[in-house]
């Protein structure tokens, strides 16, 4: 945030409608914290960071999970935020994404809406001003959803998860700020959140989801030409209870492939699953505990050791959980 080279953070608040902002001490620990209000939120909650405006700085869009917007904030490069638009999306916003949709060099905005039941993409005019929306049915019930180039074609395609069809789509990305779908498949579950990498080291994009309801860990692969393989679910489930929010994949054990962490808001658990190098994973002993609630994870190198350290959020007993690796 205010380019010292130190990991910050930026986290929204839901009942109290603000960002708090921390920044880094130069040694991976944080102290007080900045509070930004967010005009016209309705519990903020799915987020991204980029450079909007192209001047080196980050800055940061929120949807609220209650109203119908998406916030939008430009940094200063001190670790200070401005809100610049509330973008329109529809009611109840709860997947956001940053990518350059129609490859013009700058990152735009696509944000879902799931009782609008819509994609919205928002394009960048070239200096982190936002267009109005253009919208588009992708599913039933528009939930999660990542951002990756899902058929090796240079261009940055979206992945929605729908929570009432329970499905995975692809959507390829036609260079222009338009889409085509190329598939769709069964998500095994309800897709809270998504993440995308290639967990099988075979250069093709993979999608890894974490399914609320049916407390699972899904793994579809990618098939290079923007398909997706029938899922693969691991159990998230301790002693039958679980509800798993999100899911992050991150190198933990420097072996060169992707390691999954999950958080479960009802066990109060941050699970570690390793990659076996093939893109099966194993649930390790070392599970990391919150209080409250385990709500979502940061996968990051805090204190520049060379390793990625593990930040949880409790939701619940409102603590940010720093976790050395």
């Amino acid at each position: 945030m205010n380019s010292d080279g130190w990991s910050d953070f930026i986290v929204p608040n839901e009942l109290s409608n603000d960002l708090r902002v921390f920044l880094n001490d130069g040694a991976g620990g944080y102290g007080s914290f900045s509070i930004i209000p967010i005009e016209g939120a309705v519990k903020p909650s799915p987020n991204e960071g980029a450079d909007f405006d192209g001047d080196g700085d980050i800055d940061f869009a929120v949807g609220s999970v209650w109203g119908h917007h998406v916030h939008v904030f430009l940094g200063d490069g001190s670790g200070a935020l401005t809100q610049t638009q509330n973008l329109f999306v529809g009611e109840r916003v709860r997947g956001v994404c940053l990518a350059d949709f129609e490859n013009d060099g700058d990152p735009d905005i696509v944000a879902t809406s799931y009782i609008g039941n819509l994609v919205a993409l928002f394009t960048n005019e070239g200096a982190g001003n936002f267009s109005d929306a253009v919208t588009f049915d992708a599913g039933d019930g528009e939930w999660s959803c990542a951002a990756a180039d899902m058929n090796a074609d240079g261009l940055t395609d979206i992945i929605i998860g729908t929570r009432n069809s329970n499905e995975l789509i692809v959507l390829l990305s036609n260079g222009d700020g338009s889409f085509t779908e190329s598939g769709r498949i069964s998500a095994a579950g309800d897709p809270w959140m998504l993440a995308a990498g290639d967990v099988d080291r075979d250069g093709s994009v993979d999608i890894v989801a974490v399914n609320a309801n049916s407390i699972t860990l899904t793994v579809s692969m990618g098939m290079g030409n923007g398909e997706l393989a029938i899922p693969v679910s691991y159990s998230l489930a301790v002693d039958g209870v679980g509800f798993p929010l999100a899911v992050d994949l991150g190198d933990l054990d420097g072996d060169g492939d992707l390691d999954v962490v999950t958080s479960d808001f009802r066990t109060q658990l941050f699970l570690i699953y390793e990659n076996q190098g093939d893109g099966t994973f194993l649930r390790l002993p070392n599970q990391l505990t919150a209080i409250g609630a385990a709500s979502c994870a940061i996968l990051h190198d805090r204190d520049n050791d060379g390793d990625l350290d593990i930040t949880g959020i409790d939701e619940v007993a409102d603590e940010l959980i720093l976790f050395r690796h």
